[in-house]
């Protein structure tokens, strides 16, 4: 008896393409409601004359393969635009009487397959118990499927009401209520070990371990080797509407404090109970080689990182704000508590090379940055003959030597001379911007007449406005100046 297939939801559907009597499938204006599942029966030219009724065996998107003059109608011509219709019909109806009157090959019992009697012996196979009363005694229950025993308890009783159990004589070894709490107990011999196995996972060999809890409570992964080591351990699967909730606690006793916390957005939160231990300890390997501790950012780049000679090193800039006791100093450095001689403290550049250090005394030594080049820019009528700077703690000093081209600049009894625009200091080595847009004065000589430098401190530009009175200063000749101001 083929199973035929039936839906509520078909509405009425057109023929898109004329068939004649021969065609094995047809074209419909759509598909919308059908049955997905094959055979079902279809009214072609639905409520004429000429109504055939078809089975359709298999669909592609609005193309139906069909075999024609189903349940005793004739093949005819059907145009296109003909009523097609989702329908039963008398085989339906055939069909249920038959399966009716049948005592065996129903049910989807093969034609030598009796139902099962109240008292005859059967061997029976895939059935499932309902509301079974009476014993069962040495059963062995085997199954292919993904199951292998359904237990439902009917009427329902309470959620913590005892579904079924296992007993050892009297002890009770295994609970299961009826809202699925699983319960093991532990026999009274078992109450004072804490070795014994409550719950274990093993291989196939029924020995190696991957998972056990202790009757102490303990909890054991025991992780794989080889390629299956990756999926080894514990693992929280956070929801994201979870994301600021903890995904790992440990708590008092009281089941009131956390004292370990690990949250589902990764932040970790340790709240001691004892003052007189350390909260973490980070402990390395024998002959350590790698950082003890490292601080990283979203795309693995390391900020901060304690390395194995203990020296923490942050990467970026670090602040250190005092947002507690406005009396206490910000920063303490303590020597060695016999007598220090190294640094108390170093400054390092990008080649970690010491640019200024407080030596064990408290003075200050810094390494002065130097340059002989890109530090001037001479004006019209002006050649740099050579140019240095020294730049250390904070103080920048600016040796040049200039030499006069195509004219001479005189000076009146009173030591005036035009003022005159001798170059520019470079941005890198200009003064403090505590200094704005005000002038510097300093003095310039040639071993024969001096006379007043000024540098304008928010451009950088040097210009000579005075000389000896009555000098010169001659074409050729050299001007030396000397600038030490605060810089940055």
């Amino acid at each position: 008896m083929t199973v035929r297939y039936y839906s509520s939801t078909a509405t009425p559907k057109t023929l898109s393409v004329t068939i004649n009597a021969g065609a094995t499938s047809m074209q419909l204006s759509d598909a919308a409601g059908l049955p997905t599942s094959y055979p079902y029966t279809m009214a072609v030219n639905f409520g004429d004359s000429n109504m055939e009724l078809v089975s359709v065996t298999n669909a592609a998107g609005t193309t139906f393969d069909i075999d024609r003059a189903f349940d005793g109608t004739s093949a005819t011509s059907h145009t296109a635009g003909a009523t097609v219709q989702h329908v039963s019909s008398a085989i339906d109806f055939a069909d249920s009487r038959a399966h009716e009157n049948a005592s065996n090959g129903v049910h989807g019992l093969s034609p030598t397959e009796d139902l099962m009697g109240t008292d005859s012996a059967q061997t029976l196979s895939n059935k499932t118990f309902i509301n079974a009363t009476g014993s069962f005694l040495d059963i062995d229950i085997n199954s292919t499927a993904s199951h292998v025993v359904d237990m439902v308890k009917s009427p329902a009783g309470t959620d913590t009401n005892t579904f079924t159990r296992i007993v050892n004589g009297t002890d009770e070894g295994l609970n299961i209520a009826n809202n699925g709490r699983i319960r093991i107990l532990n026999t009274p011999a078992m109450d004072a070990l804490n070795t014994n196995r409550r719950f274990q996972i093993t291989l196939s060999n029924g020995t190696t371990e991957t998972f056990y809890v202790n009757t102490s409570g303990m909890v054991v992964s025991s992780p794989r080797s080889g390629a299956l080591a990756s999926q080894a351990g514990f693992k929280v699967i956070i929801p994201a509407d979870a994301i600021d909730r903890p995904a790992f606690q440990v708590r008092d006793s009281t089941d009131a404090i956390d004292r370990f916390q690990v949250h589902a957005a990764g932040h970790v939160d340790i709240v001691g109970s004892n003052a007189a231990v350390s909260q973490l300890d980070v402990i390395g390997a024998a002959g350590q080689s790698a950082s003890y501790m490292r601080v990283q950012n979203s795309g693995a780049t390391t900020l901060f990182f304690i390395d194995n000679d203990g020296q923490a090193i942050a990467s970026r800039r670090m602040d250190i704000a005092n947002e507690f006791d406005a009396s206490n100093a910000v920063r303490q450095v303590r020597g060695f508590v016999g007598s220090q001689t190294g640094d108390l403290t170093q400054w390092f550049d990008a080649a970690e090379n010491v640019v200024a250090a407080v030596n064990a005394d408290g003075t200050i030594d810094c390494t002065a940055l130097t340059a002989t080049s890109g530090i001037f820019t001479a004006a019209a009528d002006w050649t740099v003959a050579s140019q240095a700077v020294a730049v250390k703690a904070g103080t920048a000093t600016v040796n040049l030597t200039l030499t006069r081209n195509n004219t001479a600049i005189n000076a009146d009894a009173s030591g005036n001379i035009a003022d005159t625009a001798v170059g520019t200091v470079d941005s890198d080595y200009r003064p403090h911007t505590v200094f704005g847009s005000n002038t510097l004065t300093f003095q310039g000589t040639n071993g024969f007449g001096d006379g007043s430098v000024r540098l304008q401190a928010n451009t950088g530009d040097v210009t000579l406005v005075s000389w000896s009175s009555n000098g010169t200063l001659a074409v050729g000749t050299g001007l030396q100046l000397t600038l030490t101001y605060a810089i940055g």
